[in-house]
């Protein structure tokens, strides 16, 4: 079973139309979601009063699994981010042979060989319900704004990772940290670069001209177009 999880920040957009746009973004998760006989659950609410931002989605996972505990797996979609291709299906297989716990949109070289902050994309990703996820999630989160050491892991990432341009610590540098320190964790985590399981929408767009003609229903060509 997958339960797809969501959300935006507790307060209206300041434009309304940012809170029309999100409206859209979500009817098009449920519209998938429906499809493929998933459960979609839309939070808005800030679990813990400290995990704001991008660090929010870690509490709101964590209680997802403490409230799904028949959900095999929790697939997180950020609230911009749009499914292009509504007849994809999750090579679950794949990943379940593997063992793996956690799956994102990465490439290993630009992890440890470029040290960029952009080698893997957060803001989508599987993550199985099981006790190995939920010690992850809190050393991830560790990370985060809940940490007296805020400051000070902002500096740590700008420092292994210079292509990091703004000071704060966030989610997605944080986790690239974390698989960077401890290669053992690619044992567990699954770096997907076969496909764009999530994409940024400039490189996602152009691969739409003439889709028609070039168009495999279900192969995940655009699995997740950011449109943020």
């Amino acid at each position: 079973m997958i339960v797809m999880v969501t959300g935006s920040q507790p307060n209206p957009c300041q434009n309304p139309i940012g809170d029309h746009l999100l409206l859209r973004a979500f009817k098009n998760k449920v519209d998938y979601c429906r499809i493929h006989g998933y459960d979609v659950f839309y939070n808005n609410v800030l679990l813990h009063p400290r995990m704001k931002s991008y660090w929010a989605k870690l509490p709101v996972v964590k209680a997802a699994m403490l409230a799904h505990p028949e959900a095999e797996w929790i697939w997180w979609v950020d609230s911009d981010a749009v499914i292009t291709d509504m007849e994809y299906k999750l090579p679950l297989d794949r990943y379940n042979y593997k063992g793996h716990n956690l799956v994102v949109h990465g490439w290993p070289k630009l992890i440890y060989e470029e040290k960029s902050w952009t080698s893997l994309n957060a803001s989508v990703f599987l993550i199985r319900n099981c006790q190995w996820s939920m010690d992850f999630i809190d050393a991830w989160a560790n990370m985060g704004t809940i940490s007296p050491d805020y400051k000070k892991w902002g500096e740590i990432q700008r420092s292994v990772f210079k292509d990091k341009l703004f000071p704060e610590s966030n989610d997605q540098t944080a986790l690239i940290y974390l698989i960077y320190k401890d290669r053992r964790l690619t044992d567990k985590i699954y770096l997907e670069g076969e496909y764009y399981f999530k994409g940024y929408w400039v490189e996602i767009v152009p691969t739409y001209y003439n889709i028609t003609k070039k168009y495999r229903p279900g192969t995940g060509d655009g699995a997740g177009g950011d449109r943020s």
